[in-house]
């Protein structure tokens, strides 16, 4: 639940209503599989690529 207070409060930081704040966390839930695409395309090792996507995994269920 902190960080998606966080998310809330860095949005509003920016000056974004209430409704901008929750279209944006929308996006990063629709894009979540490009992200992981952008990934697996990389030239991180296999190892880091599997670090970083666990972390991403992580961090997007914080903001669900």
């Amino acid at each position: 639940m902190y960080c998606l207070y966080s998310f809330e409060h860095l949005g509003f930081g920016f000056g974004l209503t209430e409704r901008q704040v929750a279209a944006s966390m929308r996006r990063f839930e629709r894009n979540q599989s490009i992200a992981f695409k952008w990934i697996e395309n990389s030239f991180l090792s296999d190892g880091f690529k599997d670090q970083y996507k666990n972390l991403m995994a992580h961090r997007y269920t914080l903001l669900a």
